[in-house]
């Protein structure tokens, strides 16, 4: 017998992604978020940011909120999911107040910080 015949193996072995949309990924290990450049045209966040499935929660969007590169709906999208997947016993009304202070806070910090425009191209003059 070959030494991988009686091998069994386990899911989590094996990175698996069960949701994905845009930056965002709920994976068997939790979340994984890679920013893209139209959110991180500077390449300030390098690489994959994860979150381990064990501490998926609410308190997460206090701290991607101010994140320039976080697209906050996407990972609202992926937070709801990964909940679903990984930690069932979040009430879904704590869930959704700190969704609605996530985007009245994203919201303040948009106009206190405003995105830089899009340089002008004055063309020929």
């Amino acid at each position: 017998m070959r030494y991988w015949e009686g091998y069994q193996q386990e899911p989590e072995d094996e990175p698996y992604t069960y949701y994905r949309k845009g930056q965002w990924a709920v994976t068997n290990g939790g979340m994984e978020g890679t920013p893209t450049p139209k959110l991180d045209p500077s390449g300030e966040q390098e690489g994959i940011y994860q979150i381990d499935a064990s501490v998926i929660g609410p308190q997460w969007l206090d701290h991607v909120v101010v994140k320039h590169w976080v697209d906050l709906e996407e990972f609202i999208e992926a937070l709801r999911m990964a909940i679903k997947i990984h930690r069932k016993d979040v009430p879904s009304e704590e869930l959704e107040k700190a969704i609605a202070a996530a985007r009245a806070r994203r919201q303040d910090h948009a106009s206190i910080f405003p995105p830089e425009p899009p340089p002008r191209d004055f063309g020929v003059l």
